[in-house]
């Protein structure tokens, strides 16, 4: 089950059977883009982008991902997006093998970015950890500052 924002939960029952961009309608966060495949359950915050012929379905998650799409929302108690504003928004429309291409070469980087986020994330958190226990050591008079990092610590 999809919502505005991606995954919210899984059903045994679906309202769509394709492969293909969701966008978040409503909500802070409105313009997000997921992705689903096979058969889905889509709440009303989320818009189902239905490729049309000769549109990569992976191409078009790309293309309305890199569109700021919450920059047509419509300020309110709640911002939301409306499909006749995202209808008006003009794009290009590269070759169908092109879209392919670009789609594999976007998946293949950020996947790779992705990637190295997550060791980055861990990394950090181990500094972090690392900075409370030094600070603790410290000032509990567990740690001889005099000779602190003469033995490679």
């Amino acid at each position: 089950m999809y919502g505005g924002n991606g995954l919210r939960g899984y059903t045994d029952n679906y309202t769509h059977t394709q492969t293909g961009p969701l966008i978040g309608r409503q909500g802070a966060l409105c313009g997000n883009v997921t992705f689903a495949s096979g058969t889905f359950w889509a709440t009303e915050h989320a818009i189902v982008a239905t490729p049309q012929e000769g549109i990569w379905p992976r191409w078009l998650f790309w293309l309305l991902e890199g569109l700021d799409l919450n920059q047509y929302s419509v300020a309110a108690a709640q911002p939301g997006l409306a499909v006749e504003a995202l209808a008006r928004v003009r794009a290009p429309k590269p070759e169908f093998s092109s879209q392919i291409r670009i789609a594999n070469f976007l998946d293949e980087k950020t996947t790779r970015i992705d990637d190295l986020r997550g060791h980055c994330k861990e990394h950090i958190s181990l500094l972090c950890e690392y900075r409370s226990s030094l600070i603790s050591a410290a000032v509990t008079g567990q740690l001889d500052i005099d000779n602190f990092g003469r033995s490679g610590a």
